[in-house]
Formats: C-alpha cells, sequence, structure tokens
C-alpha cells in the first residue's frame, strides 16, 4: 500500500489523475475457485483506503485480459476473473470508473 500512496504523491506533484491496475500479470492460479477470497481480500484491503481518492481517475481491474494464457482457453476462467473482482470493485469504489 505504501508503494500506491508514494505513486499517488508523485502523480500529485505533476497534477496528473491515474488509472490504477489491480491485476496484472498474476500467477493464474489465484484464480482457481479455492483462491477467489485471497483474491477478493487483496481488493478490500487496497480500495477502501483509496476510494475517495481524486488522483484516481479509474480502477483497470484486469490489465489486458485476452492477452494472457486463461483467456485463450473456454473453459470459464474468464467470466470468473471478470465477474467476481469486477463486482467487488464496483462496490467498494463507488466514485471512481472502472475498465
Amino acid at each position: 500500500m505504501d508503494h500506491v500512496k508514494e505513486f499517488l504523491a508523485v502523480a500529485d506533484k505533476y497534477g496528473l489523475r491515474v488509472i490504477l491496475s489491480l491485476f496484472d500479470y498474476v500467477y493464474w492460479d489465484l484464480f482457481e475457485p479455492s483462491y477467489h477470497e485471497l483474491g477478493i481480500e487483496y481488493l478490500n484491503q487496497l480500495i477502501p483506503s483509496f476510494s475517495d481518492d481524486a488522483r484516481i481517475l479509474a480502477w483497470d481491474v484486469i490489465n489486458e485480459p485476452d492477452l494472457q494464457h486463461p483467456f485463450q482457453q473456454p473453459n470459464g476462467k474468464y467470466d470468473v476473473m471478470i465477474k467476481g473482482p469486477n463486482s467487488s470493485v464496483r462496490l467498494l469504489a463507488i466514485h471512481h470508473s472502472k475498465t
């Protein structure tokens, strides 16, 4: 969380608003059903601290999911990886846009 605070301070210094990517290239087993709660816990710990932060333009739930390995397989992981975290971000960060 300290890195996010530092990043936002630098952005603010230059008058920038940012889009924060929550899940970029991650270890994809985190999105197996047995790990869903871990991803939700991560969001629940991070987002509330910044939910009203005007320096954040939007939350990028998953960066370029179509380029990642699990999305190249028709096994349903796409729905799980997008819908679960996206729903959580919508509840936690009502004042920001989501991508």
